[in-house]
């Protein structure tokens, strides 16, 4: 055999291997998923919402016998902050909303701080009267959610509220965000063993 044909034999199946080891990888790939993200508020589908109220508490008690305080030498620095929240939507769309999506952008003194929800209200159709509290069991929102009822489905506004922790005095101006994802697409991954 020549050396040219030894070359080119030898090119083929170099070539040859790539091809069979990248159509195993490929193969290795889950397809790509058809699902949505599973909690999200839909901002292009007619939901948008605005922060009508801030109030600043030491204390909130929540379902379960839960409750969030401040310990005394904390009272002295900081407070909690309760932010009522209004959402408009179409009616009959349900919604339902996670803690761990909410979070409190503020700015105080010459400083911007972020603030991520310990706590997620029921939802209601009145902006008055309190709101049943879930509160996150441990530091961080958890999987805290709550859910629209029969009634606020059928509402075109709804109230919530959220709690954050350890707001300082000079708080001022105060923006609810509400997390979004980068693309409709997800990321599909292979998961993985133990």
């Amino acid at each position: 055999m020549s050396k040219r044909m030894g070359l080119c034999v030898g090119g083929i199946g170099c070539a040859a291997a790539v091809l069979l080891a990248g159509i195993t990888m490929f193969a290795q790939i889950p397809a790509p998923s058809a699902l949505e993200c599973p909690i999200l508020l839909d901002f292009q589908g007619g939901v948008s919402g605005e922060v009508i109220g801030v109030q600043f508490i030491d204390r909130i008690d929540g379902v379960k016998g839960n409750k969030i305080e401040l310990k005394d030498e904390q009272k002295a620095k900081f407070r909690l902050a309760l932010v009522t929240y209004k959402i408009r939507k179409p009616a009959n769309k349900s919604l339902t909303l996670a803690a761990a999506d909410v979070t409190l952008h503020y700015n105080h003194g010459d400083k911007t701080e972020v603030a991520p929800s310990e706590g997620l209200s029921f939802f209601s159709t009145t902006q008055d009267g309190e709101r049943p509290m879930d509160l996150s069991q441990s530091m961080g929102p958890g999987f805290v959610k709550s859910t629209t009822t029969a009634k606020c489905i059928a509402a075109t506004e709804i109230y919530a509220d959220s709690v954050f922790c350890f707001m300082e005095p000079e708080t001022r101006e105060c923006w609810i965000c509400i997390g979004q994802p980068l693309s409709r697409k997800p990321v599909v991954t292979q998961g993985y063993k133990f």
